[in-house]
């Protein structure tokens, strides 16, 4: 297993009471899965290299305990190794993270008193520079008008970024990155200024998926294991509250909220409820994507260790594909479950509306205190929801396995004894169930597939419907 940079990571940051102590030391690290995120990122660089792409890092980590399982560094083998600088460890290597800090942004957004509701103005922005202006853009050059803070960060949309760090301060973003375990982010807020918003800072990938796993971790920062059974110097420090990380995780796994900047079809819908946020920074010198569902987090850095630019390659175009395959893995013989909700959250419907289009009413969550004051009592805080399929998901049927063999199974959770279900395929009834499952039969085609809950005291709770294609 090649894990040289990491044995030498571990050797520099030893605490003194282990090196004293143990002759012998057990790390974190899995060396079946280290071997197959080598392999799988390794091919992933081989297929970008004629788009000038050389290098990449990628770190996995399980949220629940904070141990490191994977730290993996790939340079190209080709004859110009020397250029690729293959003994840098590009995981712990300062680059720019374009938008992968948004959530961090919005999640202060969201602890100052904003919701996911909050309309922000998506208009073009210019900012005094010197004696000029400098014209801030999305990066599809589209502006949307006012638009929703869940699809401000969904689309990872500047503009809206922008007006968010005005509206929490500067400083105080920075300051809460610091907190977050940025401590390459070394510079004055009066040099990265409200470019901050954007990533024009440098980070590390260990800093990025350390900040992700607060995240998953109910707004706890700590940092991460990578010594087996020693955890008594890691600290836990509470950054934001499980309303506000949770609701921030409900928004990166929607793909409803991301259609606009990415598609309907984007390969970050992925088939377990996994939170997901891509960053590309400027000139295309580096590719982000980071991610979690309920037990791992995985961040993934592409790029140059040179620092020239890659031929276009974006977070969504690179590393996501080989996130995708890494969560593949990692739930391959886990059991999932969906992301963690609040139960304090309150859901509401409200109107939702986009440009000249029609308003129409979406489930929303609130924190107390922020809900709409129309609202005339608390809905239930029960939060059944679909969990698979996620909306826009593709499923391929596989030649090689009979047809009878193949199913895919529905799922909604929170559904409890004595409770029922209907699940609705393209308008029809196609089941009832007395558990939230049932174990469809695979057909090629388009598909709606919407469930009503009959809950034991005989209300009927209607689950959206979402779309989803079979190959």
């Amino acid at each position: 297993v090649n894990a040289f940079h990491f044995i030498r990571y571990v050797r520099q940051h030893l605490p003194s009471s282990i090196t004293k102590q143990d002759q012998s030391l057990k790390t974190t690290l899995d060396g079946d899965l280290q071997q197959q995120i080598q392999a799988l990122i390794d091919q992933r660089i081989h297929t970008l290299v004629d788009k000038n792409v050389h290098n990449a890092a990628v770190l996995v980590a399980d949220h629940r305990s904070g141990e490191i399982l994977a730290w993996v560094v790939s340079g190209a083998n080709h004859v110009e190794r020397e250029r690729y600088s293959p003994q840098i460890d590009a995981v712990t290597t300062p680059r720019q993270p374009g938008s992968s800090l948004k959530p961090f942004l919005y999640a202060l957004a969201l602890a100052s008193g904003w919701t996911p509701a909050t309309l922000i103005d998506d208009a073009p922005l210019a900012t005094a520079i010197g004696t000029g202006l400098h014209h801030f853009k999305n990066y599809s050059n589209t502006y949307y008008g006012e638009i929703s803070l869940r699809e401000a960060l969904g689309n990872s949309l500047n503009i809206p970024a922008l007006r968010t760090i005005q509206f929490v301060g500067k400083q105080r973003y920075l300051n809460t990155l610091h907190d977050l375990g940025f401590s390459s982010l070394d510079k004055s807020i009066d040099i990265y200024d409200e470019g901050l918003a954007l990533g024009n800072g440098e980070v590390t990938l260990l800093e990025l998926v350390t900040a992700y796993t607060a995240l998953a971790n109910d707004g706890v920062y700590r940092p991460l294991r990578f010594m087996a059974n020693h955890d008594e110097y890691l600290i836990p420090k509470k950054i934001f509250s499980p309303e506000v990380s949770s609701l921030i995780a409900n928004i990166l796994s929607d793909a409803w909220a991301r259609r606009l900047e990415f598609g309907a079809n984007s390969v970050m819908n992925m088939p377990v409820q996994t939170a997901v946020k891509t960053g590309t920074s400027t000139d295309y010198k580096d590719a982000w994507v980071a991610g979690f569902n309920d037990r791992y987090v995985v961040g993934i850095w592409m790029g140059n260790l040179d620092r020239t630019s890659m031929n276009g390659v974006t977070g969504s175009t690179g590393p996501a594909l080989v996130l995708r395959g890494i969560f593949s893995m990692l739930n391959q013989h886990q059991k999932t479950a969906p992301l963690y909700l609040s139960p304090k959250l309150i859901p509401a419907n409200i109107c939702m509306k986009v440009g000249d289009d029609p308003c129409f009413s979406r489930t929303e969550y609130f924190i107390s205190g922020t809900e709409p004051h129309q609202l005339s009592q608390k809905p239930s805080p029960k939060t059944i929801q679909l969990i698979s399929p996620t909306d826009g998901l593709q499923i391929a049927i596989d030649p090689r396995i009979p047809a009878d063999k193949q199913r895919f199974k529905f799922q909604v959770s929170d559904v409890t004894s004595g409770e029922h279900v209907q699940w609705i395929l393209n308008g029809s009834t196609l089941a009832n169930t007395q558990t939230g499952a049932y174990l469809w039969l695979l057909a090629r085609g388009t598909y709606l597939l919407q469930a009503n809950i009959s809950l034991q005291d005989g209300r009927i709770r209607t689950i959206p419907g979402v779309t989803f294609v079979v190959k």
